[in-house]
């Protein structure tokens, strides 16, 4: 026999409104600690996931959402939400990233003549030769590949025959050799 107190799993809290303000507060003081945990487990940012934790209860508030009546229904509900707004802050971080690679290419038209620190770009330039050099050539090949042509690493695999990891695997390593060479450059210009 159910208890009077229980309420049917299709009850529905209403929107909360101004005068809610209060409920709300506390319903965010139980829910937060959770939330933001899950977002922490599925970032593995902190300060991603209290941004978007703090995003998804400003979306709660802000439209007035109707919950669930059920405690593990509301928290069900909320951690969809926040599912989906991490899905929507990594999209939006892909997107700009993607957008930060496409206006910083290497540019074609500067050569060592014509720009403004010869020398400086002249060592660079030296150094970037010896580090390419001392790498293995197919390394090499995967690394131009990607940065001269603008193939993905998905597209350099199709093309030679390799997994994406190698690919990946090896453009890192030429990577990290660039930088390590180019550490102790700017380390003597700085």
């Amino acid at each position: 026999m159910p208890r009077e107190s229980q309420t049917s799993p299709n009850t529905v809290i209403p929107p909360f409104n101004n005068d809610q303000e209060a409920l709300f507060e506390a319903f965010v003081k139980a829910t937060y600690p959770r939330v933001l945990a899950y977002l922490i487990k599925l970032s593995g940012q902190p300060e991603a996931a209290r941004d978007i934790c703090q995003d998804v209860y400003a979306q709660l508030w802000e439209k007035k959402i109707s919950l669930p009546a059920s405690p593990e229904e509301q928290l069900y509900y909320l951690f969809t939400m926040s599912r989906n707004a991490f899905f929507q802050y990594t999209r939006q971080q892909l997107r700009q990233e993607k957008q930060l690679q496409l206006h910083y290419r290497p540019d074609t038209t500067t050569t060592i003549e014509n720009h403004p620190n010869n020398l400086e770009l002249a060592e660079q330039t030296k150094i970037i030769k010896e580090a390419l050099d001392s790498s293995e050539e197919v390394r090499v090949k995967f690394f131009l590949l990607n940065r001269e042509e603008g193939l993905t690493y998905k597209q350099i695999a199709e093309r030679e025959g390799v997994s994406e990891k190698t690919v990946e695997r090896y453009i890192g390593s030429v990577i990290r050799t660039l930088r390590a060479k180019l550490k102790t450059f700017l380390f003597f210009f700085i």
